[in-house]
């Protein structure tokens, strides 16, 4: 017995109203170079929750990093290996407690050993043998201060490496003189007047002396102290500092090669650039606004341009990257995730191919993150793992750039950007190059391409708007139209007629009377749109919409569910479009059994290859229930048959209709809620689909998408973490072999 009847009230219709809108288009200019920074991610557990490291190189190209706690009896080695796959931890022991350790050469002609500063004891224990169990002190300092830093410099010009100890609550800085075999000399306390809470040992003009930087936190200020020979210095100049200094360090930023001045500061949150001339003078240039404190940074040049850039972490944890091109600009600004509880970052070369990465410290997720630089690339050949920017939502695969190779389009909610993953062939991915758009994008879809552009739709539900952004790679420019929109608005697919000036059509799911309706977006210019809003007469609901050719006219056509509120019942109904797209021509329309229907998505495609177009649509609430229903090619469809109960979806893009497994047939790939996996139900070819199976579970699935990422000829599989602000990609050929073994 049918559940389903035809109903008799076919002048229902769209109602349609054309508005004409003038946008300014904002043109920017970008450079590739120097807005790339990481790529692949990796994560290693550590033994417990850390809170700070140190890292030193190692024989037979192992990288070993050392994690402790303050105040505690704790030291725990991590060595990695170059690939940075194989690791092994080592706990060794130590016989007081660790507040610093420092991994440094005090011993002319050995290997290097650590120094471990001990505040409660007021102590330096220096250990040589940095491989054993036991950590053996083999000789001690006994200090007159508490320690808040120790910093290593050869003050007196003899070779070897000296120690500069400071305590903010004493004024001064106590040099000790190194004599060998361990053995240190105290010398003249340097600026006794000074409460020093920070020190760098540096070069400030062009004699070969150890000069230091200083700031004294009672005055807030930073003093430049000439050394002048035999362990003695002169305090030659006093510079204010706005705020409270956190960390200080030094380095070229440009290549130029004169030494500049990094400050991080709060009350107000700050980082500052202070230009050297090469003569002492400094004067302050660049300075940054973050809304919270930076904890950690470090400098290198991440990018090969010659200028150094900065990596920090703030609170709550990201790790912030300001790529520098020079005193004349402010650094490009990126984000990106750092874990739960971000402590520390270290910028070196974790791998050994010439591309500086970045260690960040994870102490709330017990682990230690690898953030590896975006111009190394790394194939897909079992599953990887590259960081996007803050809160990755909306992702797309196809060849953007026009290379003959898929890449990876993504918008990052919490970034304000759109990131693209450019695909080096047989080489694998590169790490992404990012944009700046509107406030919190959430959908993203590929409209097309031309010659050297790439041309994208995107979404942001929160602020009401839509955007469609053109990226010429040729011109190295690109151009972002902004739209203002009524509600939460999704993209649906027409593949029609593809020209010079665009169209898109888009639901909303609250449009300006507050219901539903369904948007098409007309481009007559270079900043100019016609919007046609349509709905359905009042009061009945639209409830979902897809746009497609169902008759073979080549023009677009509707189908969607809406209630009928004469009946009180709802109904699957297709309306025709013409020349002027008013699709007020209803040619079918279907009395459907659920009960209650909040909300449904569909899509139009040939499902059963008969090369007529079908609908399959899910209603993702209440019911949560998977259909399709066969076209019959004059606009109108059987009535829908189930193909699966129990699924539900967040929205649109939770589901694809692609041919997964290569077999000619289309496939649908979805992200169940239900299961939190993204699985597949194997196309039959006649309609029919095959049982959801799960392929990849995981916690706060966002977006995903498929293609071909390793140009084997298999549909991959990416999909975006959200609140990790990663994307995963899986090989499809081993990731369907797997997907009867249960979850990876």
């Amino acid at each position: 017995m049918s559940h389903y009847s035809e109903s008799p009230h076919r002048s229902l219709h769209f109602s349609a109203t054309a508005v004409v809108s003038f946008w300014l288009t904002l043109i920017q200019p970008f450079a590739l170079g120097q807005e790339t920074a990481f790529g692949l991610f990796r994560s290693i557990p550590t033994p417990g929750r850390f809170r700070a490291m140190s890292l030193a190189s190692h024989r037979e190209a192992m990288k070993t990093v050392f994690l402790w706690n303050p105040g505690e009896n704790r030291l725990v080695s991590i060595r990695v290996d170059s690939s940075w796959n194989r690791f092994t931890a080592r706990e060794h022991h130590v016989d007081e407690p660790i507040d610093n350790f420092l991994v440094t050469d005090l011993a002319q002609g050995r290997p290097a050993g650590g120094v471990i500063v001990t505040r409660s004891a007021r102590r330096l224990s220096f250990v040589a043998d940095l491989d054993a169990d036991t950590l053996r002190t083999i000789a001690s300092l006994a200090l007159p201060v508490t320690p808040t830093g120790i910093a290593v410099a050869d003050v007196n010009n003899d070779r070897r490496a000296d120690l500069l100890v400071y305590d903010r609550d004493n004024p001064g800085i106590i040099p000790y003189m190194n004599e060998g075999s361990f053995r240190f000399r105290q010398g003249r306390i340097i600026n006794p007047d000074n409460a020093v809470s920070a020190l760098v040992p540096v070069h400030l003009n062009n004699d070969n002396l150890i000069d230091v930087v200083l700031y004294d936190w009672v005055r807030s200020e930073i003093h430049l102290v000439y050394g002048i020979g035999q362990g003695m210095f002169l305090d030659q100049a006093t510079l204010p500092v706005e705020g409270d200094l956190m960390h200080l360090a030094a380095a070229a930023m440009t290549p130029s090669g004169s030494l500049d001045l990094i400050l991080s500061t709060q009350r107000p949150s700050s980082l500052q650039i202070w230009e050297g001339n090469g003569l002492g003078d400094f004067n302050p240039r660049i300075r940054m606004t973050e809304k919270e404190p930076l904890a950690s940074f470090a400098i290198a040049d991440l990018n090969h341009d010659g200028y150094n850039d900065i990596a920090g972490l703030t609170k709550p944890t990201k790790l912030v990257v300001y790529l520098s091109a020079g005193m004349e600009a402010l650094p490009e600004h990126l984000e990106f995730s750092a874990g739960e509880g971000g402590e520390q970052v270290l910028l070196v070369d974790v791998d050994g191919d010439d591309f500086c990465d970045a260690l960040v410290l994870d102490g709330e997720k017990q682990q230690l993150l690898t953030y590896h630089n975006a111009r190394a690339s790394f194939a897909l050949t079992d599953s990887l793992e590259y960081v996007t920017g803050l809160r990755p939502a909306g992702v797309w695969i196809e060849d953007v750039n026009g290379d003959g190779m898929n890449d990876i389009a993504l918008v990052n909610s919490g970034s304000n950007s759109l990131s693209l993953l450019s695909n080096n062939g047989g080489e694998g991915m590169f790490g992404q190059a990012n944009y700046s758009v509107a406030v919190e994008p959430q959908y993203l879809a590929l409209h097309s391409r031309r010659v050297s552009t790439a041309r994208f739709i995107l979404s942001y539900p929160r602020s009401n708007q839509v955007s469609f952004l053109t990226i010429d790679f040729r011109e190295r420019a690109f151009t972002n139209a902004i739209i203002p929109v009524a509600g939460e608005t999704e993209f649906l697919a027409w593949g029609g007629v593809d020209r010079d000036l665009v169209d898109f059509f888009c639901f909303n799911w609250a449009s300006s009377n507050g219901t539903p309706s369904l948007t098409l977006f007309q481009q007559i210019g270079p900043q100019t749109f016609i919007e046609k809003s349509f709905r359905l007469n009042i009061p009945n609901a639209l409830l979902g919409a897809a746009v497609g050719d169902v008759n073979g006219d080549l023009l677009p056509d509707v189908a969607y569910v809406y209630r009928n509120n004469t009946t009180g019942k709802y109904e699957f109904a297709t309306s025709l479009g013409d020349s002027v797209s008013s699709f007020r021509q209803k040619t079918s329309s279907y009395e459907l059994p659920e009960k209650l229907i909040e909300k449904s998505y569909i899509w139009i495609a040939d499902v059963n290859r008969d090369t007529v177009p079908d609908v399959v649509f899910i209603f993702p609430k209440v019911e949560q229930i998977l259909k399709v229903s066969a076209g019959k090619g004059d606009g109108s469809f059987a009535p829908p048959d189930t193909i699966a109960f129990g699924v539900s979806i967040r929205d649109r893009e939770q589901l694809r209709l692609v041919d997964f497994d290569g077999d000619g047939l289309l496939d649908i790939v979805l992200n169940d809620l239900n299961s939190r996996s993204v699985g597949w139900l194997r196309g039959n070819g006649d309609g029919r689909f095959s049982k959801y199976r799960p392929l990849v579970g995981a916690r706060q699935i966002g977006h995903f998408a498929v293609g071909d990422l390793n140009n084997d000829g298999v549909p991959d599989l990416a999909i975006v973490l959200t609140n990790k602000g990663t994307i995963m990609m899986y090989d499809g050929r081993l990731l369907r072999g797997s997907a009867g073994d249960g979850l990876r």
